[in-house]
């Protein structure tokens, strides 16, 4: 067999006006993770902005892959002033990426209630070669946040259940 290892990291990546506080320095920190050579794949969760993604993927290692915002979202997704219609999701991989494919969740936040509704998570797959003639499936998702999102995450994870994956 071919060991894969694998690291899955909230990076709580919102907009500092979003009063997410020292967010510069976890993407630096990152963007040096992805260098220390510990991990053949690094599965990002709430990574939002498009300025985000830019600063990580110039740090990566050469010869290593990362996910782009569109990869895993839907159209809309902005991400340059703030998240909305954005998944939150991307992969580091120093392995070749073959295909990527992204399912955004039936049912999101509550529009009165809280941001949640502006978000697109969902179920991403990312494909990846680990050898010629090899490839793995790598599924990841995030979840409506929030104690009171209750009903909107038990909706996305039975949507999760019934994906043919």
């Amino acid at each position: 067999g071919t060991p894969l290892r694998l690291l899955s990291l909230m990076v709580w990546g919102s907009p500092g006006s979003f009063g997410v506080d020292d967010k510069e320095l976890r993407m630096e920190a990152i963007g040096n993770l992805t260098r220390s050579g510990n991990w053949d794949v690094i599965l990002l969760n709430d990574l939002w902005m498009r300025p985000d993604h830019a600063k990580i993927r110039a740090m990566i290692p050469e010869g290593h892959d990362m996910s782009s915002v569109g990869d895993l979202a839907v159209a809309t997704c902005d991400g340059s002033i703030a998240p909305e219609f954005c998944s939150g999701l991307a992969v580091i991989t120093k392995y070749p990426i073959l295909d990527v494919e992204f399912t955004a969740f039936a049912n999101s936040g509550d529009l009165l209630w809280d941001y949640e509704y502006f978000l697109r998570r969902g179920l991403g797959r990312v494909r990846i070669e680990p050898k010629p003639g090899m490839s793995v499936d790598l599924y990841l998702t995030s979840l409506a946040s929030m104690d009171y999102n209750y009903w909107y995450r038990e909706h996305q994870a039975e949507q999760i259940g019934r994906a043919h994956v």
